[in-house]
């Protein structure tokens, strides 16, 4: 057997041995431990296990791992290219090593953008529980009820720990701390202190909230506008990169004609 082909036959193994650890039990291969770069809370806020993220970044890692030495091997047994053994199992590790690093990426994209929407979610409970509040409810009352109308991931949980929390006896407030503790949101953890403290100092529940709910809103304009100025200077490379080819395209065939 040729070297190109041991390769490819190999690389194709290596993806089918990926296939089986994906298909297999987690816990025999320790793949719910294995945090990869991303924090418990970091994942509960796009929903996914730490199992789930490890199997999705070993899956990126070995379709980077497989697909470029299958080309290249390919490409050799066709007569594109003439290549050596050592080679395309370099650039195999490589590939491995940069699809791993994209799922780990794109995942840090999409948990930003969850928090992203976590925040502008809570901005909307607590504007609703300060409504409660302002309309003679009690804080606890409010809590619950606010939770009970909205949508998304926030307010799921909000209702499954508040419900917890009534089952136990417990007070609703440390629901909030819970649900701040699993999705590692800071903002909700000083809405449940500002509330605690004004339960028990006596102090206005709605001034309080009202406060804390115009403090998130001035952050979240404030990181959008950031994020808004960083796209747009991202487009000044393409942008200038277009220009050149332009002036290139324009240029060189006047500069190519010969004098006569």
């Amino acid at each position: 057997m040729s070297p190109m082909a041991l390769l490819l036959l190999s690389s194709l193994l290596g993806a089918c041995g990926i296939a089986v650890v994906m298909s297999s039990g987690s816990s025999v291969f320790g793949l719910d431990t294995v945090p990869l770069g991303m924090g418990r809370s970091d994942l509960a806020v796009i929903e996914r296990t730490t199992r789930d993220h490890a199997l999705f970044v070993l899956l990126a890692g070995g379709v980077g791992f497989a697909s470029v030495p299958v080309v290249m091997a390919l490409a050799h047994v066709v007569g594109v290219v003439s290549l050596s053994l050592a080679l395309p199992s370099v650039f195999a590790v490589i590939g491995g090593v940069v699809g791993a690093a994209f799922a780990i990426r794109a995942t840090r994209d999409r948990v930003r953008e969850a928090r992203m929407a976590l925040r502008h979610q809570l901005t909307a409970y607590v504007d609703m529980v300060t409504m409660l509040v302002a309309g003679d409810n009690g804080h606890e009352a409010a809590l619950e009820h606010a939770a009970a109308v909205g949508e998304g991931l926030l307010f799921a949980e909000l209702r499954r720990s508040l419900r917890e929390q009534s089952t136990r006896g417990g007070s609703l407030v440390g629901g909030l701390d819970a649900v701040a503790e699993q999705l590692g949101l800071d903002e909700l953890r000083q809405i449940s202190s500002a509330v605690t403290l004004a339960g028990a100092e006596g102090a206005p529940v709605v001034r309080s909230l009202s406060a804390r709910a115009s403090s998130l809103r001035s952050a979240l304009a404030g990181e959008q506008e950031l994020e808004a100025r960083l796209r747009t200077s991202r487009l000044t490379g393409p942008i200038v990169g277009m220009a050149l080819v332009f002036m290139v395209l324009v240029v060189y065939p006047a500069l190519s004609i010969s004098p006569v």
